[in-house]
């Protein structure tokens, strides 16, 4: 529930250390379709940073993708609804 209210996920080093990670899921008439992902290393960037400056990027293109999704697959969502 708190990733779908906020669009997106973070992984501080939760498998391995030293590892960042953001996430956003791709959905369509909200069911998720795909993922995409960003990772990096704390040498690199911090978690402050990843959240600050590539999630909002992430969130868009995860959006632009759903749009494009959507779009290439017309015949699922005939009058909104997916059949």
């Amino acid at each position: 529930a708190e990733i779908r209210a906020s669009g997106y996920d973070l992984s501080i080093e939760e498998l391995h250390p030293g590892m960042l990670a953001a996430a956003a899921p791709v959905t369509v008439d909200g069911e998720a379709v795909a993922a995409i992902t960003v990772s990096s290393t704390t040498v690199r960037s911090s978690a402050e940073a990843l959240e600050r400056e590539i999630v909002p990027l992430l969130v868009d293109a995860a959006q632009r993708i759903a749009r494009a999704y959507r779009g290439a697959n017309p015949g699922l969502y005939r009058n909104g609804s997916r059949h």
